[in-house]
């Protein structure tokens, strides 16, 4: 019998996130994102020095901004530092401009090099020959540096590509990308079963590699928890196989403000409106009060997002895309108990295993 994976959101952090863990987020800004999840390292963290590691695509979402407007954030792997349509979020550009809490150190790719360097570490090698990377200011030495502004020593040092002649004779330059290694990988996903197996619906971004580059653990962020014959009948949108995974996550709108295709649109009126707001250091500060630590539980959850404005979101055309697999989809009580299943199974072997 596989092992059940369901564990709440507050425990997966507890036990997965530490000081200096280098993490990678799924999706690109305005899609799929583990915005719960970034959340919750927010309310656990946010008087803490964690000195944390983001890989990610797009830098500028909603929580990763709050993450570097906390302090929280040592470095971050990125292509580009915006959320597309609502714009750069001004509490990266205050950390690498002035400082403000502290500045972040980035190591710059492109979209090339960033998903050639995941591919190397998804399958497990340390390098991937690349034609992105051997010119301009991605050949610049000082992207990563040996040490931070205080002293400290930075949580991963990616060295700039190595490049050399075809060694099979064509003359042609390429770029030896390293391979991007995350501690752990964080995937959003629209569905998952209770024992891992990962269902995701629409542009898959990054996430061909991303989950599978983690050195450690993948964790699922999943809309709706699934019986396995959802993903029997779709064998060809199930991206994680269960046993890779080790914890799912079930939180619906666990993306928001960003869309889970099938489910609910972007918030742009949100993004602009917490844009806006993070200009200032207070602002995000408040904005961190306002939309991470102001809910207790999901229900708290949906009820700040606003059940008016959700039902909106939900009027996406994508939604058929869902529609053929929603037969299979556990109401909140099947999840709950196999929740409450899961969390005896991981004591009981916790307590046999302290006993050996």
């Amino acid at each position: 019998m596989p092992q059940l994976k369901l564990m709440r959101v507050e425990d997966a952090v507890k036990r997965y996130i530490h000081t200096r863990t280098s993490f990678s987020s799924s999706g690109f800004p305005l899609c799929r994102k583990p915005q719960i999840f970034w959340r919750e390292i927010l309310r656990q963290h946010i008087n803490d020095r964690m000195d944390l590691q983001v890989i990610s695509p797009g830098m500028g979402d909603e929580t990763n901004g709050y993450l570097v407007a906390a302090g929280l954030v040592e470095s971050c792997v990125t292509v580009f530092i915006s959320q597309e349509r609502p714009g750069t979020n001004p509490s990266l550009r205050r950390s690498i401009e002035h400082g403000i809490p502290r500045r972040v150190r980035i190591e710059d790719y492109s979209n090339l090099s960033m998903n050639t360097g995941l591919l190397a570490a998804g399958l497990n090698v340390p390098f991937m020959p690349c034609l992105s990377g051997r010119w301009g200011d991605f050949r610049k030495p000082g992207f990563g540096r040996r040490f931070n502004e205080d002293g400290t020593i930075p949580v991963h040092h990616y060295h700039k590509d190595i490049v050399m002649k075809d060694p099979f004779g064509s003359e042609v330059d390429v770029a030896l990308i390293q391979g991007i290694f995350p501690d752990v990988s964080v995937l959003m996903a629209q569905a998952a079963d209770p024992y891992g197996n990962t269902i995701v619906v629409g542009q898959l971004a990054y996430d061909q590699w991303t989950p599978f580059a983690a050195r450690k653990h993948i964790i699922v962020v999943a809309d709706h928890i699934a019986d396995t014959e959802a993903c029997k009948h779709f064998p060809n949108l199930t991206l994680v196989p269960g046993y890779a995974v080790s914890a799912v996550i079930p939180w619906y709108g666990g993306s928001w403000p960003c869309n889970c295709v099938g489910d609910y649109a972007e918030d742009i009126e949100h993004m602009n409106e917490t844009l806006k707001r993070s200009k200032t250091q207070e602002g995000a500060e408040q904005c961190i009060r306002d939309y991470c630590l102001s809910y207790k539980n999901h229900d708290e959850y949906m009820d700040m997002i606003g059940k008016d404005k959700m039902k909106a979101l939900e009027a996406t055309p994508t939604r058929r895309l869902l529609d053929p697999m929603r037969q299979w989809f556990l109401d909140d009580a099947e999840v709950e108990k196999l929740t409450k299943q899961a969390e005896a199974e991981r004591a009981k072997a916790e307590a046999a295993s302290e006993a050996k």
